[in-house]
């Protein structure tokens, strides 16, 4: 790993500002490190983690609950139902919905063809779709895919461990064992 992407000063001060993002400067340090599809792989994990800390953060708060989210099996288990989760329960919006839906196209692509790259027409097609990458016309589809999926993963972060949370709190009857 190179040089860090900030002082430790600035670290405290941002994390102080925004707590949601504590290991936010490690984390992009390691896709910069990365090939083209381990940052994929690594950026839509962090992408599906977040999106499940928000959605649970919207669902009632009791430990039955997480029986939603744990594992590939749940019903909210993996990152394309946690995407559609995300956009059903007004977590994100129409616009975020279709920009992760890409970036789950292209995780989807580099997890299961060896042989996938930024160079293939497919993902190339898809790449130019993302509207929150850099503003940059001729864009490579790689900068393309990282510039846009940072945004996407602060607001989820932010979603998902930043702010007011309105959460309701499961109070079980007084006589009754849950």
């Amino acid at each position: 790993m190179g040089k860090p992407l900030i002082t430790s000063d600035e670290r405290e001060a941002l994390e102080k500002k925004y707590p949601y993002l504590k290991g936010f400067p490690e984390f992009l340090q390691t896709l910069d490190a990365e090939s083209d599809r381990g940052m994929v792989l690594t950026s839509c994990a962090m992408l599906d983690d977040a999106l499940e800390r928000a959605i649970e953060r919207k669902l009632l708060a009791h430990k039955a609950v997480k029986q939603l989210t744990d594992g590939f099996n749940a019903p909210l288990g993996t990152f394309s139902s946690r995407i559609l989760a995300a956009f059903a329960l007004g977590i994100v919006s129409e616009r975020e919905y279709l920009e992760m839906e890409i970036h789950r196209r292209v995780r989807n692509r580099f997890a299961h063809d060896v042989r996938a790259s930024f160079e293939d027409q497919q993902v190339i097609d898809w790449c130019r779709n993302l509207v929150f990458s850099i503003p940059v016309p001729n864009a490579e589809p790689a900068a393309r895919y990282a510039t846009s999926i940072v945004p996407v993963i602060i607001a989820m972060l932010n979603r998902a461990d930043g702010g007011a949370s309105d959460r309701l709190i499961f109070i079980p009857p007084k006589n009754e064992k849950w």
